[in-house]
């Protein structure tokens, strides 16, 4: 009962607030990722089943990446603050 009003109430607040305009949402960035390395992994890889599933790794692997880099920049940076 506590997690469905916990749920509830945080619907409810990012319903009357929003995303800051001001705030990239990172499903906006990772989507434009996508965007911009499809075309580039669909010239790389051949249109078979196994060159779409290759493309498709290699996507998840970079994406993986980008978001470990950002993770650990922001852990760098709560670090030196509180240095």
């Amino acid at each position: 009962m506590k997690t469905a009003l916990v749920i509830l109430l945080a619907f409810g607040l990012d319903l009357c607030m929003g995303d800051p305009r001001w705030l990239p949402h990172p499903v906006r960035g990772m989507g434009w990722a996508i965007g911009k390395l499809e075309s580039l992994l669909r010239r790389c890889f051949p249109p078979t089943p196994g060159g779409e599933r290759a493309a498709g790794a290699v996507l998840a692997v970079v994406l993986g990446v980008i978001a470990l880099q950002h993770h650990m920049s922001a852990m760098v940076l709560v670090v030196v603050a509180a240095a």
